[in-house]
């Protein structure tokens, strides 16, 4: 008897040993960063497991030859735009040694496909909206930098030693007026995707602090040595909301930091320095899209034992933030006379200098705060269109805009917004329901 109870005794410490064992390889091989092949099969194998809901595709490849993945995420046609359906993006490792980023994306990846069947906030938000993940911008960096390094810049430039968040023209000149402007391969082909796709949001993650940082990140005749100063945007109204819903949504943003210490965990990016180029300026000034930049942590590369933890503290706040992309007011131009979109037309709020230009399909969305505004349309070769709009609590004003040929002018604004305008130069529809027409609302948030 007591030779089998020793038996059983090594028995069950061998099991509970073999158990441990392999459960720490496990661990250990879940919460790792992955190189760039490791990440490309990763990819690949999400991709085949959810073909239905998913697409990967690569935007352009790195200074190195390294492909830039991005992997996208909707309900319907993943693989291709809807019209009337928001694009939003989550770009990480944009600055290769601050890599917490990549390990998150992958993990919310993960997350979404696992859940979206049974969750119905991930089931709305993929009927009516397409998510595109980028995990790294800068897989050349990624490769050399160090796990454990928290402040050095080793990685964190391209393979031609460029720092990419400098190398994006300035929002402050055209395009054709860009002095010095390296033009590095991550930028063309980050500035070739969002002109290829009507973004609405984006947010793009780094590390070395923990704060939402908003445009502008600087001022006009700014450079890298101007002191700190606001530079405000004619949206900071919405762009200080979009920053607070990830700071408020965070488990510690919010409060202050052992790195750093921001009020509500949020600050104007030329109010904490000043740097010209970013990616978030250029997206907001060329390209239709609300872009913030998100600090994960305070280390710029944290040990893989934190990948974990980094997830949890951040995933509310990837999925709040989403939503945001479907407030405010949408819809499509039209000409009167042939039904077809109108493209490149004006859509301008209120007196703010923005102006958002339709998609080639008609399409405009532009992120409002609950209120009233005024909207204007203009279009060449077309009569004007200006109306006056109720933008609810939650969800979206939808409006389908009419536009007859003629000369450029404002017609009377004398009818309410819920009903057709009198004026023979346009008929603007408007749906004060909370949301487009093919879309679903999201009033329930």
């Amino acid at each position: 008897m007591t030779q089998f109870r020793s038996l059983r005794t090594t028995t069950t410490r061998s099991f509970l040993f073999i158990f441990v064992f392999f459960s720490l390889i496990a661990v250990s091989t879940q919460y790792s960063y992955r190189n760039y092949v490791s990440l490309t099969s990763y990819l690949n194998s999400k991709h085949n497991d959810y073909p239905a809901v998913t697409h990967l595709y690569s935007v352009g490849k790195s200074a190195e030859g390294r492909e830039l993945w991005v992997f996208a995420i909707a309900a319907d046609r993943p693989r291709e735009h809807v019209v009337g359906r928001a694009e939003i993006k989550y770009v990480g490792n944009m600055h290769g040694n601050e890599a917490s980023s990549r390990e998150m994306l992958l993990l919310l990846i993960d997350d979404i496909l696992r859940r979206y069947t049974t969750d119905p906030t991930l089931a709305q938000l993929l009927a009516s909206t397409r998510l595109h993940i980028m995990p790294s911008m800068n897989p050349d960096g990624f490769e050399v930098s160090v796990e454990g390094d928290c402040s050095s810049i080793d990685g964190r430039m391209n393979a031609n030693g460029f720092d990419l968040n400098r190398d994006f023209p300035l929002p402050f000149a055209s395009l054709s007026n860009q002095a010095g402007h390296s033009d590095q391969p991550e930028t063309r082909a980050i500035r070739r995707w969002v002109a290829e796709t009507p973004f609405v949001l984006s947010a793009n993650f780094h590390g070395g602090a923990v704060v939402a940082s908003y445009p502008y990140d600087s001022m006009p005749g700014a450079t890298e040595y101007s002191p700190p100063g606001y530079s405000r945007s004619p949206d900071d109204d919405v762009f200080r909301h979009l920053a607070l819903v990830y700071s408020r949504n965070h488990a510690t943003m919010r409060f202050s930091s052992e790195c750093d210490s921001f009020p509500d965990g949020i600050t104007n990016g030329a109010d904490w320095y000043q740097i010209t180029g970013s990616m978030e300026d250029y997206n907001y000034a060329f390209a239709n899209c609300m872009e913030i930049t998100v600090e994960l942590t305070c280390c710029k590369y944290p040990p893989k034992e934190t990948i974990p933890g980094v997830y949890e503290e951040n995933r509310n706040s990837l999925i709040e933030f989403w939503k945001q992309a479907v407030r405010g007011v949408t819809g499509q131009v039209i000409s009167a006379t042939t039904r077809l979109p109108i493209s490149n037309a004006a859509v301008r709020v209120d007196n703010r200098l923005s102006v958002m230009r339709t998609t080639p399909a008609g399409e405009f969305w532009r992120i409002l705060l609950p209120g009233n505004y005024t909207i204007t349309v203009t279009a060449a070769g077309y009569q004007s269109f200006q109306r006056r709009i109720a933008v609810p609590v939650n969800g979206q004003v939808g409006v389908t805009v009419e536009l007859n040929v003629g000369s450029d002018r404002f017609p009377a604004d004398d009818a309410p917004a819920s009903l057709p305008s009198s004026s023979p130069s346009m008929l603007l529809l408007l749906s004060l329901s909370t949301c487009c027409a093919g879309l679903h609302s999201l009033a329930w948030w």
